[in-house]
């Protein structure tokens, strides 16, 4: 064997080694992306689905957390998941302080104005197609939340949309 067929060799298993170790990092993300996926699932369950009646906010509380440390896990941005965590956050806050002005219970019987409603679903959906297309995504993610920037600008001018100034819990 000479030395061109060493190289040769080593070159052959150098490249081997970052391809095997490519495609088997790509199924751990899959399977960390599927995760967040489902603390996504599980905090969009609780921020809709409450009721007055009950003091579930520590469980809210919870399912962000595990959303934001499998996002964080999957190598989610930062920003983006900043981002979600505090339209979370604002959304479960507004619509609990209708629900308490309209006197009602249940958030099924709440509307919040279509702005702030266009952000926080926007929100959602930057964060859902990541999941789905993280390359794509990453390359789009500037633009889109310079987009949300906007709609968030728009919304701060309603009466509830100004709770996205602030990131705050109910008392």
């Amino acid at each position: 064997m000479d030395f061109s067929e060493l190289v040769q060799l080593l070159g052959a298993v150098g490249v081997g080694g970052i391809v095997v170790q490519y495609l088997s990092r790509s199924a751990e993300r899959r399977q960390a992306r599927g995760q967040v996926r489902e603390a996504l699932s599980e905090v969009e369950r609780l921020r809709w689905t409450f009721d007055l009646r009950v003091d579930d906010w520590r469980e809210f509380r919870g399912a962000l957390r595990s959303f934001v440390s499998a996002a964080l896990v999957a190598g989610m941005p930062r920003r983006l998941v900043d981002r979600y965590e505090r339209m979370a956050q604002v959304s479960r806050s507004v619509t609990a302080r209708m629900l308490k002005a309209q006197n009602v219970t249940s958030a099924d019987q709440v509307t919040i104005n279509a702005e702030l409603s266009e952000c926080i679903e926007r929100t959602h959906e930057l964060v859902a197609d990541y999941l789905w297309r993280p390359v794509r995504s990453r390359l789009l993610l500037k633009r889109g939340l310079k987009k949300l920037d906007a709609l968030e600008e728009e919304a701060q001018q309603t009466e509830y949309g100004r709770a996205l100034r602030h990131k705050y819990w109910p008392p």
